[in-house]
Parts: structure tokens; sequence; C-alpha cells
């Protein structure tokens, strides 16, 4: 049996100290109860250890060692068996090691690695138990993560996981338990800090994660919002930090620079810009010219500030215009048919161009100021405004086709009041519906 089990032949067996062919991690062990053996303090023992095969691989082995009795020399004899356990030794450690991977799993994000929504839960209540207060949640979630999936695949999104959380995780202590508790939301245990300390650690996060990493290639389509939420009260509850936390995280990504709708918006207005520097010169003066009017009306923050933000958004529309026939909306038009003494055939082309815009413009501010709805105040609006240029340009095709000169010497006339009267539903509409 020996033979077999250790792959020796009986002259080999003969030949070698069994201390020679133990593997050297069980060796110890064994001369240990071998001595005890010889002693007498134990009667026989018995251990799991490996013999070494010729080789060089081992075997695993359950080993048994009893004394002779009754025979002469009893003391200097003694029975040794071994059983060969390598295969259930096997299946004992591969059981082992999917016992580890299912408590791995347990408590672990599969795609990330660190920590899930089961194990931050418990480790709250265990800091609760341990009387680790203040203890504080800081919350963070992606904008703009399903449109990143919906351009560049999940495999890529997948990996913008990975590397969000590694980027945290720099930021951390030790001692800061970091969790993915949802598709794109992931959360901070933090224990022993203060409201001041929390809000150092959310600007940490913003510039190491936000700031240095998601300005760099595709992942500029990406942001994080972050909030918080941090202990009154020892008995304050997890669900309730969570849901304080949430609030201060919608908030700042409602305001946040890096939000879909406003990265939206500075895409379309980049354009434009790059076609003309006079554009936006021209976007940032009105900008400007209808916060001061604004302000001069006594119109609060918030509302200057979507004031502003419509005047700088204004020509908006003119994105689909092809540079050589770039137009500044209304006076231009106005004051060309006046110098040019009457209206003209390329006016009126102008003049749909306009209205084309315009319907761009308001279609596309409609869809980011109220998810496509046109029954808010600034689509209402809107397409009055709309209204009104659709009539001064049929008007003009009315007056090209009858060929009056008298209308068309004084069609400006026509054409300064209809600006006036456009800038109304204009105006109304910056101030009571935009929302960025």
């Amino acid at each position: 049996m020996f033979e077999k089990i250790l792959a020796r032949s009986s002259q080999d067996l003969e030949q070698l100290k069994w201390t020679e062919i133990t593997h050297p991690d069980d060796l110890q062990a064994d001369l240990a109860k071998f001595d005890l053996f010889k002693k007498r303090v134990i009667a026989g023992y018995s251990m799991e250890k490996r013999f070494l095969r010729p080789d060089g691989s081992s075997v695993w082995t359950n080993m048994k060692v009893a004394p002779l009795l009754d025979l002469p020399y009893q003391h200097t004899m003694h029975l040794c068996l071994i059983d060969d356990i390598t295969k259930s030794k096997a299946d004992l450690t591969e059981r082992e090691e999917i016992a580890k991977q299912n408590e791995f799993l347990a408590y672990h994000d599969y795609l990330t690695g660190i920590y899930n929504r089961r194990y931050f839960e418990k480790e709250f209540k265990r800091r609760v138990d341990l009387d680790e207060f203040p203890i504080a949640i800081l919350r963070g979630n992606i904008d703009a993560f399903n449109e990143f999936n919906s351009t560049y695949g999940h495999l890529a999104g997948d990996q913008l996981l990975i590397k969000i959380a590694r980027r945290i995780k720099v930021c951390m202590s030790d001692l800061d338990i970091l969790a993915r508790i949802g598709g794109d939301d992931f959360a901070i245990l933090v224990s022993g800090s203060h409201e001041s300390e929390i809000r150092q650690y959310l600007e940490k996060l913003n510039h190491q994660v936000v700031d240095d990493f998601m300005n760099l290639g595709k992942y500029k389509l990406v942001g994080i919002s972050w909030g918080y939420g941090i202990q009154k009260n020892q008995q304050d509850p997890l669900d309730k930090i969570y849901d304080e936390a949430e609030a201060f995280m919608n908030n700042r990504k409602f305001y946040n620079k890096k939000s879909i709708k406003s990265k939206t918006i500075n895409v379309i207005m980049q354009t434009l810009f790059i076609k003309s520097e006079r554009e936006k010169k021209h976007s940032e003066r009105v900008g400007k010219l209808c916060e001061k009017t604004a302000e001069k009306i006594n119109l609060n923050k918030s509302q200057i500030d979507k004031v502003r933000v419509a005047g700088y958004l204004h020509d908006i529309g003119k994105i689909g215009i092809d540079k050589q026939f770039s137009i500044n909306r209304g006076s231009w038009i106005s004051g060309s048919e006046k110098i040019q003494g009457q209206l003209k055939p390329w006016h009126l082309v102008v003049f749909y161009i306009g209205l084309v815009c315009d319907t761009t413009g308001t279609i596309l501010m409609s869809k980011i100021a109220s998810s496509g709805s046109f029954l808010n105040f600034h689509g209402i609006t809107g397409m009055l405004a709309i209204v009104l240029m659709l009539f001064h340009a049929v008007w003009a095709t009315v007056v090209l086709l009858k060929g009056d000169e008298q209308a068309k010497a004084n069609f400006h006339k026509l054409s300064l009041v209809v600006w006036l009267i456009w800038l109304i539903p204009f105006v109304s509409g910056a101030i009571f519906g935009v929302t960025i």
C-alpha cells in the first residue's frame, strides 16, 4: 500500500528516512508528535500530512502511528498506517474556496469589488452599537450614465463604474466604507466626523474624482452629484440619513453644470460660438442686458438668473444655419430693409430661416425645460412668438407676390412692430418659464 500511495518501490522506502519524504510544511508537526510518542507521553497519534513522490508532487494522507505491543523491542518499534485522502482533501479545498467566494459575493459588489448595500447596512448597525457618533453617509450618483451607456455601450459603462470606484477609494481613509448601493449609486460610511469635515470631504471628492478624472476624453459626458446626511441624534436610523443624503444629492444634481441638460445646452452654444465670435459676444451682451432689466423690475435672484440665461440662449436656434447666412435677428433685418429702401426677395428667405430657427429653438428648449411638453408657460409663449414670425413671413410673401412698391417700401415698419411684439412673449417666457 505504501508503494502504491507514495509511488516508490519497497527498496527505495527501505533506504529512505521518513523525514526525507515528508513535505517540509508538515515535518515539524510530525516530529513534535513523534517525539512525544517516543517518550511515551502519548500512546499514539494520527495526523493529516503530505508525503513527497519521486516526481516532486505531493500526496495527502491520513497517517496513524501506534506501538507494536507484545513483541520484542516493543519500545523501539511501531506501526505506521497511511490512507490516501488527496481526492477528498481536494474536494474539501474546493468547497472551502466556494464558501469563501460565496461569502465575498454576499458582501461585495460583483463588478467593482467594493462592498454592497447588504454589508453597508450591516456595518452601519455595527457602528451604531459601538456608539461611533455621529455617523455620516455620503451619496454619489453618476450624471448622464444612461446616455453614456447608450453612446459607448454597456461594457464601457461597466469600466466607468470600476474606474470611479477606484478613484473614490483613493480619496478615503482606511476606516471609511465604500459601497455600490445601486446601479450608478455609491455611498461612503464615515464615523466621528462633524458637518464641516464632511463638506470638505465632498470638495475633495469633487476635485479628485470629478475634476481630475471626468474631464478626460469621453468621460466629459458624465459627472457625479454628491450629497450627504449626518446623524443629529444617536437614534437616527439609516433610512433617515439615506433620505437626507439623497435630497442633498438631488439638489446638487439639479444645479450641477455637468447635468445632461446643462451639457446639452453648452454643447449647442459652443457649436454656435465656434461659427462666429460675434455671436458669442452678442449672446453675452444680451444676457447681461436681460439681467440688468430683471434687476430694474425687482425680480428675485432666481428669476434674474433665469432671465439672464434666457437672454444668453436667445439665439440657440441659429445652430442649424450655415455661417455665411448668420443673421442678427430683428434689428438687422428691419434695418437692412430700411437701408435697401424696400422689401427684397432675399429678405423673405431670411424671414423663413429665422422662423425655422425660432421653431427649432423653442422645441429644443421646451424639451430641455419640461421633458418635451409644450403645456407650460415657456412652451406657450414660445409658440406665440413663432406665430408672430409666421405672420410676418407670410405677409412679406403676400406683399412680394402683389408687387405693390409702396407696400414693399413701408414693410420695414411692420417688421419693427412685429419684433417689438415678439419681445413680450420672449421676456415673459424668460422670466416665468425657463428652467435649466
